[in-house]
C-alpha cells in the first residue's frame, strides 16, 4: 500500500478515536507536533490479543486452527491407500 493510501485509511479515524485506543495501550504512536499531528502508530503487541478482541475479529491462530480441524476430518475420511495409486 502506498504512503498516500495509508495516511487516507489513517484520516477515517478521529483523534480521539486513536487516543482512545493508546490510553487501552493497544496501540502506541509518535508525534510530528505534540497532541496535533501524529507521525506514525504501532500496534503494542503484548496486547494483540485483547485488540483483536476488542475489534470483534477472529485471531489468526483461531483461523488456522479451524483450517486444521478441516484437514484433519477430510483425511480421515479418505480410505484409499495412496500407494498403491504410483503403481
Amino acid at each position: 500500500m502506498s504512503e498516500g493510501m495509508e495516511v487516507l485509511r489513517l484520516s477515517l479515524y478521529s483523534h480521539n478515536d486513536v487516543l482512545k485506543l493508546k490510553s487501552k495501550g493497544y496501540i502506541d504512536l509518535d508525534w510530528t507536533r505534540k497532541d496535533y499531528l501524529i507521525k506514525s502508530i504501532w500496534l503494542v503487541l503484548e496486547n494483540a490479543d485483547e485488540v483483536y478482541e476488542y475489534l470483534g475479529r477472529e485471531k489468526r491462530t483461531e483461523k488456522v486452527g479451524r483450517v486444521v480441524e478441516l484437514i484433519d476430518n477430510a483425511l480421515e475420511k479418505i480410505s484409499l491407500d495412496w500407494c498403491e495409486l504410483s503403481t
